[in-house]
């Protein structure tokens, strides 16, 4: 009876097959470099420093009996390779948390950023020496006294309502104007009336001494028949 053939083996043993065929070359275009990271500044340094601070206190959470405690039965056969993997892990998650914070700082351009407050602030610093005040900075908010604090808290709010009241007393003064001129107005008006009446009155008291001897009866009787005669 014969033996049925074995099958062919796809490749060498104990060679890896990722490694077994030669890489292709790229025929794409070299990448352009990249334009070099500004130095960073104070501010800059400070930031990462604490970031790298936070990086470090989370991954030190991350301790071997931690991590051992999540594999009971890798810790009590093979400590080593548990021990190995636990190295590999806290590498790359450092790693992989750095790669990200240095794209987001790139990618927003956080430095150059943090670099132009600090020369804001320098500048601001400068200004303040030449002119003298360096001495005397301001007087923070919460050491105000309290009549400070609520005067500069009233104040726009009172100065709005001064300017609504400057011009309510400039139209009421203006109305006031008017019905002053209109009384004056009406007083003249009066007086011209009282001399028309005083005139009137010295006529009458004229023409009063002027029929005085005249028996004003007897003249209507006389005009009264002459008025019938004609009739």
């Amino acid at each position: 009876m014969d033996a049925e053939p074995a099958p062919e083996a796809d490749s060498a043993p104990g060679l890896d097959p990722s490694i077994a065929a030669p890489p292709q070359s790229s025929t794409s275009d070299p990448t352009p470099p990249s334009n070099p990271s500004p130095t960073p500044g104070p501010r800059a340094r400070a930031l990462q420093t604490v970031y790298s601070s936070a990086l470090n206190h989370t991954l030190t959470t991350l301790s071997y009996p931690n991590f051992a405690a999540c594999f009971p039965t890798a810790a009590r056969y093979v400590p080593k390779a548990l021990a190995a993997l636990h190295l590999q892990t806290v590498g790359k998650l450092e790693a992989f948390a750095q790669k990200e914070f240095d794209a987001i700082l790139a990618e927003r351009d956080v430095i150059s950023s943090l670099n132009a407050l600090d020369g804001v602030l320098a500048s601001a610093r400068a200004a303040r020496a030449e002119a003298g005040d360096a001495a005397a900075p301001p007087q923070p908010t919460h050491m105000l006294a309290p009549e400070q604090i609520a005067a500069a808290q009233l104040k726009p709010y009172l100065v709005a309502h001064r300017g609504k009241l400057n011009a309510a007393i400039q139209n009421v003064g203006a109305a006031n104007e008017r019905l002053a001129e209109e009384v004056r107005g009406q007083r003249r008006e009066i007086e011209e009336l009282l001399r028309g009446v005083e005139a009137v009155v010295r006529d009458l008291e004229s023409a009063g001494r002027e029929v005085g001897g005249i028996d004003l009866r007897k003249e209507g009787v006389d005009v009264e028949a002459d008025l019938k005669g004609l009739g």
